[in-house]
């Protein structure tokens, strides 16, 4: 607990192991090999090794302190599974080497977390084996937790093979709508020729709000010459709290174009919800940095709004050096009862200090 919450970063562990056949005996090497870094040092902690065989399963509790440490565990004949920390207690990263063969037992075999890291791990180091797509075919084929297919899905993305993308599509039929938003992302990842038609179609026909959000996000991502006005046609349309909206709000944020700034003003006033407000603003930012309509409309924002709103409207005002806001910053972090907010104002004080008085 200490070393988490109180010392700096995460864990970082190189694993392997050995199999003794002679001996009957795994032997299994940890390292510890996060940066040694001012505030942040080795970490004191339990994990659960299992390691399965033809004929058993066996979980080993072990406790780790040093930089590197071997143990030896007792197995019969050779492991068809070592997995460390499958349950996925720890806050960590893991770098641990296995063939194909082995992520593709543990996939089966292991509790979820440590099935999803298996997953990941195919996909990544393996993108072009058969074998790849075909246990995410079984996944999503099976009546297993969508969670699992869900992140199965995801990972067709990195296939990016046109075997992949006729999986995909067949995700994007499923009833479980976070498979097809799983499958939305991963057809982010494909060229925006096979991409386009797809996520537009998506935008226009599925049935559920956060699919159509994500695929919104999907395109201005994918296709750089997307046509603006389709986008437009989404402002508005009924989903719960905004949520397509405030994805319009993040397209037009990523297109960047100026032009859209008429189109999102309207979304920062007062009647509109504060995460839609701040997606705006934040839109409008990104089309429109020097506009002094938005500067205005930040400090707005900067005195009594929603709480979320009124800290990022006083980190953008920073982070867009806005002199004009020098006032109301020095009153915010004078008079300011929130630590939060006063930090934030004293900040952005700093930030705007800092370029006022660069000297050439």
């Amino acid at each position: 607990f200490d070393d988490w919450v109180y010392g700096g970063g995460h864990p970082v562990f190189e694993v392997s192991y050995t199999y003794l056949a002679d001996r009957k005996l795994l032997d299994l090497c940890v390292k510890q090999v996060q940066p040694m870094v001012k505030g942040q040092d080795l970490f004191k902690l339990p994990v659960t090794i299992t390691v399965a065989t033809a004929s058993d399963i066996t979980k080993h509790k072990i406790w780790l302190e040093h930089d590197e440490e071997n143990f030896l565990f007792e197995s019969a004949t050779a492991p068809r599974m070592v997995s460390f920390d499958g349950d996925g207690e720890l806050v960590a990263e893991l770098q641990f080497d296995k063939k194909s063969d082995a992520l593709l037992y543990q996939i089966g075999h292991d509790a979820l977390p440590g099935r999803i890291w298996a997953l990941r791990q195919l996909a990544a180091r393996f993108p072009t084996r058969d074998e790849t797509l075909n246990i995410i075919s079984e996944i999503l084929a099976g009546d297993g937790f969508w969670g699992l297919k869900a992140e199965a899905v995801l990972q067709l993305g990195s296939l990016r093979t046109s075997a992949a993308w006729q999986v995909i599509t067949s995700a994007l039929e499923n009833p479980e709508y976070r498979i097809r938003k799983a499958a939305v992302l991963a057809i982010a990842n494909f060229s925006s020729s096979l991409a386009k038609e797809k996520l537009k179609n998506i935008i226009n026909s599925d049935s559920h709000s956060d699919v159509v959000a994500t695929a919104i996000v999907a395109l201005a991502k994918t296709d750089p010459d997307v046509e603006i006005d389709f986008i437009r046609k989404q402002l508005g349309r009924t989903s719960w709290y905004s949520e397509i909206t405030i994805a319009c709000m993040n397209a037009f944020g990523i297109l960047g174009d100026k032009s859209l700034v008429s189109a999102l003003k309207p979304f920062t006033t007062e009647e509109h919800n504060q995460y839609l407000r701040m997606a705006a603003l934040k839109a409008w930012q990104s089309c429109a940095p020097a506009d002094s309509e938005l500067h205005k409309t930040l400090m707005m924002s900067a005195e009594k709004t929603p709480y979320q709103l009124q800290q990022l409207a006083i980190e953008m005002l920073g982070s867009l050096h806005v002199t004009q806001a020098k006032q109301l910053l020095e009153e915010t972090a004078r008079e300011s009862g929130d630590v939060n907010i006063t930090v934030l104002a004293e900040r952005a004080l700093n930030q705007i200090s800092r370029v006022e008085n660069f000297k050439r």
